[in-house]
């Protein structure tokens, strides 16, 4: 699996421009592709450059998954029209590995959990070993004890009239962390808490807490480098193990 985030270059309006380097990896070798989000400047502004980011990276296809962005929900109609996208909760699984996607941009009230906590709560893990919750925000960085402070050192620049870091305020850690730790002690080797609004300040972050729930952003910024994705491979000891690469290393 593959996972990409934060592709957009601009400076948040006027020309929405992918790196080119995404449209010379090989998506098609990769069980899943995952984009978490930000894919243009502004995606959905209109058809065209809706078309252009869902062509770039697949996103239609049946084995991508797109978490929106801020930079992605310019208009909700068109995207769902679009995208055919309609349900903020969504559900894929590989084998061993289901992803949950929590597309909080795709609700009325994005900062409220309650519709995705009465989903989770009635989901059948059974055949789950590893599970990895999408969001686009990095909303686990507030209210958590072991990860005071990220929000201002990890997420991007504070471009949200309603609050800093666009992170604020919001119930994860109340209403849905909660239910992850359940997860995890029920049976569940790796929950892992993966967002892409990053990029501008820091490229990847990986961090382990407490209780053993994984958090994990990566995003990629103005052709760097040192840009990175997110390469997860299932093991045959029924493990899952992931790594950040420079996405110029994925680039024959």
């Amino acid at each position: 699996f593959i996972y990409v985030s934060h592709s957009r270059l601009c400076t948040g309006v006027g020309e929405d421009r992918v790196d080119d380097r995404f449209s010379k990896i090989d998506w098609a070798s990769y069980d899943l592709s995952i984009h978490g989000g930000d894919v243009l400047c502004q995606t959905s502004k209109e058809p065209e450059r809706l078309k252009r980011a869902c062509d770039t990276f697949g996103l239609l296809d049946s084995n991508s998954i797109w978490v929106k962005g801020n930079h992605d929900d310019d208009s909700l109609e068109l995207l769902r029209s679009y995208t055919q996208e309609t349900d903020p909760f969504r559900v894929n699984s590989k084998g061993l590995v289901t992803f949950i996607t929590l597309d909080y941009f795709m609700t009325d009230d994005p900062f409220n959990s309650d519709y995705f906590v009465k989903r989770l709560r009635n989901l059948d893990l059974k055949n789950t070993k590893h599970l990895v919750v999408l969001t686009h925000y990095l909303y686990w960085t507030y209210d958590h004890p072991e990860l005071v402070g990220l929000d201002k050192t990890v997420s991007n620049v504070e471009v949200c009239e309603h609050s800093d870091w666009c992170l604020f305020p919001n119930d994860f850690m109340e209403k849905i962390y909660p239910i992850l730790t359940r997860f995890k002690d029920n049976g569940v080797f790796d929950v892992i808490c993966l967002a892409g609004d990053v990029g501008t300040r820091r490229r990847t972050f990986e961090y382990k807490d407490q209780n053993g729930i994984d958090f994990l952003a990566c995003g990629v910024n103005n052709e760097d480098p040192s840009d990175s994705v997110i390469v997860f491979t299932t093991l045959a000891d029924v493990g899952l193990h992931w790594e950040f690469v420079a996405v110029d290393d994925l680039i024959d």
